[in-house]
């Protein structure tokens, strides 16, 4: 049987991180680097052949590929026209078979027997030379979802749950990035500081602190700029998210932007 979405949830914190992709992804949003230098990376750690990151909108042909590494130019045309309707992972994304954030292994989502029956499988999985497969997917507040895929090759063993462990880790931090880039890219004018302290009664290392995460939306280079410790920074961020009535850093960004 497949695994619930308790049993997800309740995974340990992986024992290895890798900092410098961490500093890849939140660079992102800051246009330093680029989700194909993340996608390289994912790859060599999970052992992938590809690596998709997609946002699928409301219709089943609107399919926005942020990064698709290791794929055939045709891949995603091919994909978007026909292949992404019949998709059994979306498909049990959308049907809620495990929740927003969570990240799972296909056999956690589907019978491996039924799945090679599929027509999914036999004319574009195995098309692509594409075996086991993990993942996770993010549904962003306008409703659309974020989906990472990281297929191995067809030769290549299924993923072991120290892998899912750590790609649950990676895949929170993108989905924050990937909603921090969007956030960024909307923004208007210049925040009123100031202003921010009065209404919200910041003091003046919280605001400190602001003004160093508008520069580098990462509270490690933050910490770096500052002078600080990374947990006095952090301990920081919940008082002012805690003022400000928000509940991450991206929340907090797009507040700073409201007109």
């Amino acid at each position: 049987m497949p695994a619930g979405p308790a049993a997800i949830h309740t995974m340990p914190m992986p024992r290895s991180i890798d900092l410098e992709l961490l500093d890849q992804v939140y660079d992102i949003p800051l246009g330093k680097c680029d989700w194909v230098e993340v996608m390289l990376r994912l790859r060599r750690i999970f052992n992938a052949e590809v690596g998709n990151l997609l946002i699928y909108g409301k219709c089943p042909s609107d399919v926005q590929a942020l990064c698709l590494c290791g794929h055939e130019d045709a891949a995603l045309d091919e994909y978007s026209a026909y292949f992404s309707a019949i998709d059994p992972f979306r498909k049990a994304m959308h049907m809620g078979l495990f929740r927003s954030g969570e990240v799972a292994c296909d056999r956690q989502v589907l019978e491996r027997k039924c799945f090679e029956r599929s027509e999914f499988y036999n004319d574009f999985w195995r098309k692509y030379r594409l075996g086991y497969t993990a993942g996770g997917h993010h549904r962003n507040a306008d409703g659309h979802w974020l989906q990472l895929s990281l297929p191995r090759p067809l030769d290549a063993p299924d993923y072991r749950d120290t892998d899912l462990t750590e790609l649950r880790f990676y895949f929170r931090h993108i989905a924050r990035a990937v909603e921090l880039q969007r956030a960024l890219a909307g923004r208007r004018g210049t925040p009123d500081l100031d202003a921010l302290a009065l209404r919200y009664r910041l003091t003046a290392a919280e605001i400190k602190l602001v003004e160093s995460l508008l520069a580098t939306a990462s509270l490690r280079e933050a910490a770096n700029r500052l002078h600080r410790s990374y947990n006095t920074l952090r301990a920081q961020l919940q008082s002012v998210l805690r003022k400000t009535g928000t509940n991450s850093q991206v929340e907090l960004i797009t507040l700073l932007h409201q007109r």
